[in-house]
């Protein structure tokens, strides 16, 4: 006979009702979801145009270029979570983003732009840059400019968009479409020392080693300098890039760019032959309306020539505050700095420089030419200390500590400075010494630099792609390099790692340890310096702006029994 749901026992009815109830609730959720995507895909948010009626200004607007955003911080490309927080102070600040017709408009016709005018691009066309940025322009209302290879559009490299992605950023109203040019490709590649034919064993030529010139700014030559080509070769091989590039871009949008970055930087009206000079401005002045040529500073006067545009490549370790100073260093903005945890920067007396304090990382940022001091408040008369953080070397600043500091003669200092370690003594009646001296534990284990000139072009090599060019011009790109990956940057401002390093002073006597590894435990800390306040410092060896980055730094005195 069959059983109904009544007759069913306690436990079962009220397992099937959870089951139930389990089902209607995903049923739910998969409506949300698919609803969600549904109306993103077909109502996307849309980019709020500034009202460009209260626009007054008449001076001129900041550029600010990023090589590529990823998931997390690396050496070429920003982190999502980096990215924010540069867009973030800026959009507090007041920035409003400005477009291509914005610029032209404002050196042909004379058009007003807003009081803090930013124009923001992303370079090399990477999708992952794509991606990542989209939800950072949205939250802010800010708009980029998408700059790409034409080359990298038509080849198999899935990191760089292609005419699906170029037709998605066109159509999308936080984007526009720039170009970077035809290749990113050297020539003329030669050892300082030896030819060019001597190959490493890695099938690898190592840029530091070599002299290069990119694919547009120069003759093809040997390794004496002489050219290899004629005036007319030359033309014709530089024309038929122009060429090309625009053949992709009306193919995939049915237009050219605008806009031009070219590539490098800083060579034309500047440090290039004549000649090379010449065909190359008669194909800008015929296919763009501005050209960003410079690279260094940020800001655009209404004097600047457009085709002379200058744009700042942030660095992707930049802090926040770094990027205000370098904004700063450059135009007449007031912006303010960016504290953080405001209570944990006020126990702290700072002189040059600014703090901030984010999650567990203080980040101390000096101007340039100038140090960065910031005194521990109430630790004046502190004997005996414990002291734990993390702390990164530096490749062109130092970062210091000070575990006692009376004044500015009476102090001892622990200092960082290329992966070695040192404590500094220093008295009213003597000159800074070095008490201890240590290389940081494995530090010749540290990755090297990997800077490399990747043969993935040369015909016959298992990645060299035919299609994308015309086989006659190809036989000179001996040394393209669609992507760069470093193990570790020479430019960048971080280590490769950062040690943990723990101090203690106790009766006199100081221990060191890294990580888990004893450096020392018996430096005798002099009679003069039993006590003194706490208090860090940092600043640049070459004039720049710099970030001293205290991590999870914890300090306290310990209790006399």
């Amino acid at each position: 006979m069959r059983k109904y749901k009544d007759d069913l026992p306690k436990d079962i009815r009220k397992k099937n009702m959870k089951k139930t109830i389990r089902t209607i609730a995903q049923i739910l959720f998969c409506i949300t979801v698919v609803t969600f995507v549904t109306i993103y895909i077909k109502f996307p948010k849309m980019y709020k145009e500034d009202n460009k009626a209260n626009w007054n200004q008449s001076n001129g607007f900041i550029a600010l270029s990023y090589v590529g955003v990823a998931r997390k911080d690396n050496n070429d490309l920003v982190s999502i979570e980096r990215l924010d927080s540069h867009l973030k102070a800026l959009h507090e600040a007041g920035y409003v983003s400005i477009g291509i017709d914005d610029i032209i408009n404002f050196y042909e016709k004379g058009s007003p732009l807003p009081e803090k005018a930013l124009y923001l691009t992303f370079e090399d066309g990477r999708k992952d840059s794509m991606i990542f940025a989209q939800k950072v322009l949205e939250k802010y209302n800010f708009k980029a400019t998408m700059m790409s290879y034409a080359g990298n559009v038509v080849s198999k490299d899935r990191i760089f968009i292609k005419e699906k992605e170029l037709k998605y950023l066109d159509e999308n109203s936080f984007w526009e479409i720039g170009t970077n040019g035809y290749r990113f490709s050297y020539i003329n590649v030669f050892d300082k020392n030896e030819n060019i034919e001597d190959e490493d064993k890695d099938g690898k030529y190592k840029k530091e080693k070599f002299k290069y010139n990119h694919y547009l700014m120069d003759y093809i030559r040997d390794e004496d300098g002489i050219p290899l080509e004629s005036k007319s070769e030359m033309r014709d091989r530089i024309n038929w890039d122009y060429k090309r590039m625009k053949e992709i871009y009306e193919d995939a949008l049915e237009y050219n760019p605008k806009a031009y970055a070219i590539m490098h930087a800083n060579a034309i009206y500047e440090n290039i032959n004549e000649a090379v000079e010449d065909v190359n401005l008669e194909n800008i002045y015929d296919q763009f309306d501005i050209m960003f040529n410079r690279e260094g500073s940020c800001y655009n006067t209404s004097k600047t020539n457009k085709y002379n545009l200058t744009r700042m490549q942030v660095g992707s370790d930049w802090s926040v505050n770094k990027l205000l100073m370098e904004i700063k260093s450059w135009t007449d903005s007031k912006t303010p700095y960016v504290v953080g945890d405001e209570e944990a920067v006020s126990r702290w007396a700072i002189k040059g420089g600014v703090m901030n304090q984010d999650d567990n990382k203080l980040i101390l940022t000096s101007p340039k030419g100038e140090k960065s001091f910031a005194y521990l408040k109430g630790s004046d008369t502190w004997k005996d200390i414990d002291l734990s953080l993390y702390l990164s070397g530096r490749d062109f600043g130092t970062q210091s500590v000070y575990l006692k500091y009376l004044d500015s003669n009476n102090y001892i200092k622990m200092m960082l400075k290329n992966n070695i370690i040192y404590i500094i003594e220093k008295t009213e009646s003597s000159k800074e010494k070095v008490v201890f001296k240590s290389e940081m534990p494995n530090a010749d284990k540290l990755p090297e630099i990997d800077d490399n000139f990747d043969l993935d072009r040369i015909d016959g090599n298992e990645n060299y792609d035919e299609s994308v060019t015309d086989k006659k011009y190809d036989s000179f790109d001996i040394n393209h390099q669609l992507s760069r990956t470093y193990k570790s940057n020479e430019s960048s401002m971080e280590s490769p790692v950062s040690w943990k390093i723990s101090v203690q002073i106790k009766d006199s006597n100081m221990s060191i340890m890294v990580g888990n590894k004893i450096l020392a435990n018996d430096i005798v800390i002099n009679d003069k310096l039993n006590y003194g306040g706490f208090a860090i410092e940092c600043y640049s060896n070459n004039d720049e702006i710099y970030d001293g980055v205290y991590d999870e730094l914890t300090v306290s005195p310990i209790n006399e029994e």
